[in-house]
């Protein structure tokens, strides 16, 4: 088997190479490769792509999104996040996926880090006996409309050919059920709430300054990086990306909303960064100095305003809110996301509190 190493530059010319096109399977698509091409965070050295070829077929790759970690007080190290791993059918029981794992770790130097991993994934890292667990986010997914055609249809078999009768139930449930946000709550009072499609000057100084107790240290630039190049777009006719590729590159609808908050003073006290994919949104970076109770009310407006199906927030204050407060909806479920670090990473963390946003990592794009 051999494993061929893609940087940036080789990443570029892959997905615009003739061998791209003609792959029945993809090991990336191309806006994703032109999100990891321009993030700020690369080194030309960095691998961000191992293809895995048995007889010059594809069987297997595994994608590694550069980043830099705070082990302790001025102390930045280089690493990397497990993205995305995959082997053929045909080919499994040949050891494709741990070979590509320690090719991984040889090439990012026994630095990397993983979250949001499937189980199989899972038990592939604890095998290999270069993980620790980093920490445990305990979040909440508030459930505010129904969505029984998306969530039966998950689970195949009988319940997927009910489809329809899925569709109609929750058009039922949402009519009655929606009748409680006729009356959305109002914006906080003496705050001023904007929504925009960049990062201002204003919110890019106020991000840096309250990012500096977070493990990874994403500035403004950062997350005006994730605004412009997102993982997720909308289909377009022709392109046949989606049907070559295991993960994730369309749906009918992901956006970024950068919302600034400005107190009676006109000075920045909260910056929230949510992810809208189709009616479910999440809260990949949120900064503030008001009261969190603040930030919660204006994160309640727009989940209605939104009409969000679901929310899902690992953030701990505002998690912690929403679980004890009062609200009307369907359903809260309490959530767990799991982060495994390289033991030499670990081993280095001298940071007593970790601080973590939920967007850390690939988390945001997804």
């Amino acid at each position: 088997m051999e494993i061929k190493f893609l940087n940036k530059i080789t990443l570029q010319e892959f997905i615009e190479s003739d061998q791209f096109n003609r792959m029945p399977v993809i090991p990336i698509s191309k806006h994703r490769a032109i999100s990891h091409i321009n993030n700020p965070a690369n080194t030309p050295e960095d691998i961000l792509l191992f293809l895995a070829f048995i007889n010059n077929e594809m069987v297997g790759y595994l994608g590694v999104l550069a980043d830099d970690i705070l082990l302790g007080a001025n102390n930045k190290m280089h690493c990397g996040w497990m993205s995305c791993i995959w082997v053929s059918e045909q080919h499994r029981g040949k050891k494709i996926a741990q070979q590509l794992l320690a090719a991984s770790f040889k090439t990012w130097d026994n630095k990397l880090i993983a979250t949001e991993f499937t189980l199989p994934a899972k038990v592939l890292y604890e095998k290999t006996n270069h993980f620790a667990e980093m920490k445990i986010l305990n979040g909440v997914r508030l459930y505010l409309r129904s969505d029984l055609k998306y969530i039966l249809n998950k689970k195949g078999g009988w319940l997927q050919k009910l489809k329809p009768f899925w569709t109609i139930a929750d058009s039922i449930i949402n009519f009655v059920g929606d009748i409680r946000f006729r009356n959305i709550p109002a914006l906080p009072n003496n705050f001023q709430v904007n929504i925009g499609n960049e990062i201002s000057e204003e919110a890019s100084a106020f991000i840096n300054k309250q990012n500096q107790y977070n493990l990874f240290q994403r500035n403004a630039d950062a997350l005006q990086w994730m605004l412009q190049y997102p993982w997720i777009i909308r289909p377009h006719e022709g392109d046949d990306q989606t049907s070559r590729y295991h993960f994730t590159a369309t749906d009918k609808s992901f956006d970024f909303i950068p919302v600034e908050v400005k107190d009676i003073e006109g000075n920045i006290c909260a910056f929230i960064l949510f992810a809208k994919r189709s009616n479910n949104l999440t809260l990949p970076y949120c900064f503030f100095t008001c009261n969190a109770d603040i930030v919660v009310s204006i994160i309640q407006h727009y989940m209605k305003v939104l009409a969000i199906n679901t929310f899902t927030v690992y953030h701990a204050s505002i998690a912690e809110k929403l679980k004890q407060q009062p609200m009307q909806v369907l359903w809260k479920k309490e959530v767990k996301r799991s982060y495994f670090i390289s033991k030499e990473l670990f081993q280095q963390l001298t940071l007593k509190e970790l601080h973590l946003q939920d967007g850390d990592g690939d988390c945001a794009f997804t």
